[in-house]
């Protein structure tokens, strides 16, 4: 019973850990400027900071919802066949769209880990925050939570994209 509960806390805290080593991309995230630019601007930013600062991330990439489905609008790392418009509902990209709720996948290839996560405008799906990872089950609930803040932070930007 000892041996579990220690493995329970380890897990705590290396997810406690990876949440504090998250913190630095969080806050450059929240420190661009989009006053100087738009918010597909702001999103293409926001891309590069996750995918130069969040190690594992072998891709990154922002989809606006669109009535004719997603289009990618700002993508960093390692080509892997994205593609420029995708349906609703169609792949980890297009069902967290459709559902408003972040997906996680495993086994997807060509890479191995896929997270997809929805930016909301008042409780409206517009625009999704997709990683891939070469990493096996590489987005734990950590990962979840701080996609999450990302997500939030980016619905922050895109309802105060007008600047004084």
């Amino acid at each position: 019973m000892n041996g579990i509960q220690t493995h329970m806390h380890d897990s705590d805290e290396k997810a406690k850990e990876k949440l504090a080593e998250l913190e630095g991309p969080l806050q450059a995230i929240r420190w661009i400027d989009s006053c100087i630019t738009g918010f597909e601007d702001y999103a293409e930013k926001a891309v590069e900071v996750l995918h130069s600062r969040v190690s594992g991330f072998t891709w990154v990439g922002y989809y606006w919802v669109r009535p004719t489905g997603l289009t990618l609008v700002a993508s960093r790392g390692v080509k892997t066949g994205e593609k420029a418009v995708i349906g609703m509902r169609r792949g980890v990209i297009g069902r967290a769209a459709a559902s408003g709720r972040t997906v996680v996948a495993s086994g997807t290839s060509p890479l191995l880990s896929e997270i997809a996560t929805p930016v909301e405008s008042h409780g409206v799906v517009v625009g999704i925050i997709a990683v891939k990872s070469r990493s096996p089950n590489a987005f734990g609930p950590e990962m979840v939570e701080f996609l999450d803040r990302v997500a939030a932070e980016m619905s922050n930007r895109w309802h105060g994209s007008t600047c004084d």
